[in-house]
């Protein structure tokens, strides 16, 4: 995988032989930059909920079943540990 420096210069390079004005290549490469950042951004956000629900599966149900009554989870009594985690990790993603 790329780091952020390498993309930027292989974007940079992909834009050079297209005729564009300086002006034009600019705003191009500020799009890349903007869109760049928001995909990592978002992978960031996706790698912490996975984070955050592996975390999840380390408690024990009584501790989840804790957790989900302090989210105002309601029904949490009859659900599994899968549906306690899946529960207790829309509220705090929400």
């Amino acid at each position: 995988m790329l780091n952020p420096s390498e993309m930027l210069n292989l974007f940079d390079r992909s834009l050079s032989g297209e005729g564009l004005t300086p002006e034009q290549r600019e705003r191009i490469r500020l799009r890349f930059i903007h869109a760049y950042a928001q995909a990592m951004l978002q992978n960031s956000q996706a790698l912490q909920a996975m984070a955050s629900t592996a975390d999840l599966a380390t408690l024990t149900i009584r501790e989840l079943k804790q957790r989900a009554q302090a989210h105002g989870i309601t029904r949490y009594s009859l659900m599994s540990k899968a549906q306690l985690i899946e529960a207790i990790h829309a509220t705090t993603t929400h």
